[in-house]
């Protein structure tokens, strides 16, 4: 009977001593994006073939519901949206790309230094993209849903039990995308650098 007691103790010792390892805490959080977009268009028509760079710095911003286990893993949902970028192509109007995104992320938290926890992750998604130009009477605006990916790093600080700040950066990337109108081919690339600051809370 004592051997079962003394087993029994141990047992539960060593489950109070592990349990908080096994806490699943979820979280919200909400940041503001800077991102250099890379959009290089080429249109490929009956008077021949341009390519531009088309490269645009715009702002942004995502949020994003996930729940933290271990103290180290995140996994998380997030939906983003940004400005639109935008250039004038010569000979051929003024080109506009708009996304919005939604992505599944996980993340691996290094909580070496207190407060102060550097993180790296990545991310898989689709991103909903709208590619328009505005040029006389070969305008169009057209849509497309491609499958996205991303990675980056960045650290957070937690100034209180709950809540905490966010830098980061990640580079996305969704590939290229095209369309066919009046006889014209128009491809156009959506990448992205992005810088990230916010706020998150867990509860």
């Amino acid at each position: 009977m004592k051997k079962i007691l003394l087993l029994t103790g141990i047992a539960t010792s060593l489950f109070a001593s592990n349990a908080d390892a096994f806490e699943i805490n979820p979280y919200l959080s909400g940041k503001a994006t800077y991102s250099h977009a890379m959009h290089n268009i080429k249109f490929d028509g009956v008077s021949g073939s341009t390519k531009e760079k088309f490269n645009d710095n715009i702002f942004g911003g995502n949020i994003a519901a996930g729940l933290k286990m271990m103290n180290m893993v995140r996994v998380e949902i997030e939906g983003s949206m940004k400005q639109d970028a935008e250039k004038t192509i010569s000979g051929n109007g003024n080109a506009k790309v708009s996304n919005k995104a939604l992505m599944f992320n996980a993340y691996y938290d290094m909580p070496f230094w207190g407060s102060i926890i550097p993180y790296v992750g990545g991310g898989l998604g689709m991103s909903f993209l709208e590619l328009k130009n505005n040029n006389g009477a070969n305008s169009f605006s057209d849509k497309a849903t491609k499958f996205t990916w991303q990675v980056g790093a960045g650290v957070a600080y937690a100034f209180t039990e709950n809540w905490a700040i966010d830098a980061g950066y990640r580079y996305s990337d969704a590939g290229e995308f095209s369309q066919t109108k009046n006889n014209e081919k128009v491809k156009a690339t959506a990448k992205y650098h992005e810088f990230l600051l916010g706020v998150r809370f867990s509860f």
